[in-house]
């Protein structure tokens, strides 16, 4: 066998591999999809699905305004946002197995693609995004969808109109992550480039991609409330999202350097599970035109994974973009093993067997937010939480003090929106400001009321409990500590009007 030689089937059955796979598809993710919305990010989605305002983080900035466009067609005929974003996740990844399978197919074999798509199909980032982030799932989708065409596009002999499809594809998947434009871009241009296209077609192209990305950006801006609240909206999330980890944006090297190893272990998890078949590929078939493939598949990989490894990357299922490329990789170097061994299909399985337990299993560090152990761990926490505070709540009048929690205050008020709950931002060890808390209630954000630097919590509130970060030394700092009892993990007490309460430097008072 030649991974290299013509599109033939190789007598592979089409159908029943692509039900296979569009099975596994399915039952893998709603086999292991979260009871609650994972993210605080997913809660943002889900509120977007009632208010598209990014500057009010519905959702965050950029936006993304495709899949809140495709999300509220789901959410016609399905109710539940988790089940809305589970369809969308379901859908993105069919699309970026089908779009992965056709590119193998025409750069290299047919047997390439099928392998290429069960290697993204049980990759653990790519599977993370499928169960708790599906708008990520979309980087795949985009990606795939632009590379296949740029492949088309590239070829010198093709219709400018896989050129044209290519800029387009770029603006739509701008659409769902404006920020894979640019990563995306310079292998649009590379297609341009050696293709040899006129002035007037470049121009075209570019006229075709600015339209679409005009109706879908024009749509986020008007919603945010104009170019200059958008502006600055985008300003103040990158500052938030950048500074901590780039140097480029005033990190520091300690940080940076954990964002490098992160950029890395997260991809190489994919790398890991076929880099072993490498030595038996060797001797494999020789790949045709592999100078110009190769130099393909790195411009189309390096720009995603430079913006990762210098500028921002927070979760594994960010590096969706690139994993297809490793994937590929992967696939011929496991096609190039069917002619060396005695069982090749063994060969794949142990691939597709490792990307398995790599997600169920993980390494150790870094490599386990990548997991299905992550996945199930927050979700735990997230239900023993709700449990907790139903249990608080019953014949109580209940109010909820948070401070940087693993339940996150966008959770609490998301699926308890009649609970009073004020979140604390600055050290309560230091010399907090009252003011700069929030108070939530009805999922509306507004200055809690203060009176001789005290929080006055809301009037008739008989029960407090404290809702804390996952530090020891943080309950010490709340005043009378014998009279504080837990329940999962709050901390909580009774109280009567004129009661005052202490966390450190906040005060805080139940009204009388």
């Amino acid at each position: 066998m030649n991974v290299t030689g013509p599109q033939a089937s190789a007598g592979l059955p089409r159908w029943p591999i692509a039900i296979l796979v569009l099975g596994l598809l399915i039952v893998s993710r709603l086999a292991f999809a979260p009871q609650y919305l994972y993210y605080f990010d997913n809660i943002n989605f889900a509120l977007a699905l009632e208010e598209f305002n990014p500057s009010l983080h519905q959702p965050q900035p950029p936006g993304y305004p495709l899949f809140v466009g495709l999300s509220r067609l789901l959410h016609t005929v399905i109710g539940s946002p988790r089940e809305v974003f589970l369809a969308a996740g379901l859908l993105g990844s069919a699309l970026s197995l089908l779009f992965l399978w056709l590119l193998g197919r025409e750069m290299f074999h047919e047997r390439v693609g099928w392998l290429a798509a069960l290697l993204l199909l049980f990759n653990p980032a790519f599977w993370l995004g499928g169960i708790t982030h599906q708008v990520r799932v979309f980087l795949a989708t985009g990606a795939t969808a632009v590379t296949l065409a740029c492949w088309r596009a590239a070829k010198k002999d093709s219709s400018p109109r896989w050129f044209y499809t290519a800029c387009m594809l770029l603006a739509l998947a701008g659409g769902f992550r404006p920020a894979s434009m640019f990563m995306l871009a310079p292998v649009v241009i590379l297609a341009g480039v050696r293709s040899g296209r006129t002035f007037r077609q470049w121009l075209t192209a570019f006229a075709l991609g600015g339209a679409v990305t005009a109706g879908w950006l024009w749509v986020t801006i008007q919603a945010t409330g104009g170019f200059f609240v958008y502006l600055s909206t985008l300003q103040n999330y990158a500052t938030s999202e950048f500074s901590g980890s780039s140097m480029l944006w005033g990190g520091n090297q300690d940080s940076a350097a954990r964002m490098f190893i992160a950029a890395v272990t997260w991809n190489g998890i994919g790398l890991l599970t076929w880099i072993w078949a490498l030595p038996i590929a060797r001797r494999g078939p020789a790949i045709d035109d592999w100078r110009w493939k190769s130099a393909f598949l790195a411009v189309r990989f390096l720009p995603a994974f430079l913006f990762h490894a210098i500028v921002h990357v927070g979760d594994p299922d960010q590096t969706i973009i690139t994993a297809p490329v490793i994937c590929l990789l992967g696939a011929v170097v496991l096609a190039n093993t069917f002619t060396v061994v005695r069982r090749p299909y063994l060969v794949a399985a142990a691939a597709v067997v490792l990307n398995v337990v790599l997600f169920v299993r993980p390494l150790p560090g870094i490599a386990r937010a990548a997991s299905l152990r992550a996945v199930r761990s927050i979700d735990n926490q997230t239900q023993a939480a709700f449990t907790s505070l139903m249990e608080l709540r019953t014949g109580r009048r209940l109010a909820v003090i948070s401070y940087r929690s693993l339940i996150t205050w966008r959770h609490l008020s998301y699926y308890f929106p009649d609970l009073p709950l004020v979140v604390l931002h600055q050290d309560p060890q230091a010399s907090p400001e009252p003011r700069s808390s929030w108070f939530l209630l009805e999922r509306t954000t507004s200055a809690p009321p203060v009176a001789n630097g005290e929080i006055l919590l809301p009037p008739g509130v008989n029960r407090v409990a404290f809702l804390l970060a996952p530090d020891p030394t943080l309950k010490n700092l709340l005043s009378d500590k014998g009279t504080w009892q837990e329940q999962g993990p709050f901390l909580y007490k009774q109280v009567r009007p004129g009661d005052s309460l202490r966390f450190g430097a906040y005060r805080f008072q139940v009204p009388r």
